[in-house]
């Protein structure tokens, strides 16, 4: 088991990774409207989950159950039979619905100068065609998941990303730097890849007894799709609600600016899996043995580690942005405009990690109804505050509102987690462990960024970036009297 959920935070990091280090490279290859149609490319990745509705993770329980002889082999297949059916539906729903609609996205939504409408119109049925058929390619993996098949599936997914990410730049140098081009090999890939993780898949599970589909299969598995499809929408609207309406205010160009900030300040969310799926197992044993002492300490610990690596991240893009965007880059200008949009996205995705550990409590207590009710009542003013933001300050404005809707959840939301389901952290988690260590670890940033020397170059840039995030890492785990114990039994192992 740890060998799999070692594997599988390797391929997550080094997926991430290349992901983060080429987009620089597709912008001074293609442009910036046509790396703004990469935006857009990968917003649709995000709000496309929202077809799943719960029913790829339902269905891997399904093959689980199925393999620990929990349902019969004929449910299941007979499940995975109708899923099929469909999300095949849906795809063919969604590329219908972008084609007949291209024109007028293109020429009404979208605001380009030098690109012309009918290469808009294209690339924007081309990005249909490759995020749906990326999507349907999700239920196969979810197939092998449930088989337990972790090793097939990170070699697809670290397969195809390299194919995705590297793969097309040779096209864009030798054959045309044209997003036409970029969105046709990403069909094409995306393609190969459901394609792919069929083949994969379908040999692992016992031959279905007929091949029509059964709507009363998919009522049946409605209950449990239910929340999660609403938890599912809820978290993508609030991720991606501020992208979908700036693509419609920003120019294509000012909206590919905007893309790299998001993305850059992305990267402080990579360690956010890791961190899960190494905490959360334990935590769920813990509440089932009902040892609430290990359980508080296990998460005051977690709670600190999370504050110090996500603080030392998040607030370290953001104090640092212009030079770490310049380096990124190669390009002052594109920096220069970006670097607002990385300091308020920088820090509203380092709160956005401090809380992950009062949701990992909740879901370790098996109780998420108040998570639900809270995300429900933020997307109330999230939405309409977004909405006036952009229009206001564009890029700029949403990040500010992300960061004080963040803030506004850490300050408020978490004493009431901690009343429900850890009382006696109440207080004591926000005031005495979290906020003591947040502040000096911003002040430590804040301090070095303002003395960087001006003009420094790339090299010496990123050392100066490196050591002061590590010397305000280091002095938050200091600090922190949970971080600070492991800290020290950490050290004294290696002697």
């Amino acid at each position: 088991m740890k060998y799999y959920v070692g594997l599988s935070i390797l391929v997550q990091g080094y997926i991430a990774l290349i992901g983060i280090l080429l987009m620089p490279i597709y912008l001074h290859l293609l442009g910036a409207e046509a790396f703004g149609l990469i935006g857009l490319f990968l917003m649709a990745q995000a709000w496309v989950q929202i077809l799943d509705m719960g029913f790829t993770p339902v269905l891997s329980r399904d093959i689980a159950r199925m393999r620990a002889g929990g349902m019969a082999a004929s449910d299941a297949l007979t499940r995975l039979r109708a899923l099929e059916w469909l999300f095949a539906v849906l795809v063919l729903g969604v590329v219908a619905l972008v084609a007949s609609t291209q024109h007028l996205i293109a020429q009404h939504w979208i605001h380009a100068h030098s690109m012309d409408a009918a290469t808009i119109a294209l690339c924007l049925t081309l990005i249909a065609i490759a995020v749906a058929l990326r999507w349907f390619a999700g239920l196969y993996r979810g197939v092998l998941i449930g088989l337990e098949q972790q090793n097939r599936v990170n070699m697809l997914l670290a397969a195809f990303a390299t194919l995705r990410f590297v793969g097309v730049i040779p096209l864009i140098l030798y054959v045309s730097p044209s997003p036409v081009t970029f969105f046709v090999y990403q069909a094409f890939i995306s393609a190969a890849e459901l394609l792919a993780s069929r083949l994969f898949a379908m040999p692992q599970m016992p031959a279905p007894a007929s091949t029509r589909p059964s709507l009363s299969v998919l009522k049946a598995m409605l209950p449990m799709v239910g929340s999660m499809a609403f938890l599912n929408v809820v978290w993508i609207v609030f991720t991606q609600f501020d992208k979908l309406i700036l693509s419609g205010i920003l120019s294509l160009k000012d909206y590919g600016y905007f893309t790299l900030a998001a993305l850059a300040a992305g990267g402080v969310l990579m360690l956010i899996p890791p961190l899960n799926q190494v905490v959360q197992p334990r935590l769920n044993f813990l509440v089932a043995r009902c040892d609430e002492e290990a359980l508080k300490t296990l998460y005051s610990l977690t709670s600190q580690l999370a504050v110090v690596g996500f603080v030392g991240v998040g607030a370290g893009l953001a104090f640092f942005a212009e030079p770490v965007l310049r380096i990124w880059t190669g390009n002052p200008e594109i920096a220069r405009i970006s670097a607002p949009i990385l300091f308020w996205y920088g820090l509203g995705n380092a709160i956005v990690g401090i809380m992950l550990a009062p949701f990992m409590l909740q879901f370790a207590r098996g109780n998420l109804r108040l998570h639900v009710f809270v995300h429900a009542a933020l997307l109330f003013f999230l939405v309409p505050a977004m909405f006036f933001a952009a229009q206001w300050q564009g890029g700029i404005g949403t990040g500010k509102v992300f960061f004080a809707i963040n803030l506004l959840f850490l300050l408020l939301w978490s004493p009431i987690v901690h009343k429900y389901f850890l009382p006696s952290l109440t207080w004591r988690w926000l005031l005495g462990d979290t906020l003591p260590v947040v502040a000096l670890m911003i002040s430590i940033l804040w301090l070095a960024a303002a003395n960087i020397p001006p003009m420094l170059a790339p090299i010496p840039s990123m050392l100066w970036i490196a050591c002061a995030i590590l010397l305000a890492m280091l002095a938050g785990a200091m600090l922190g009297i949970h971080t600070r114990s492991f800290t020290i039994q950490q050290l004294r192992a290696i002697k």
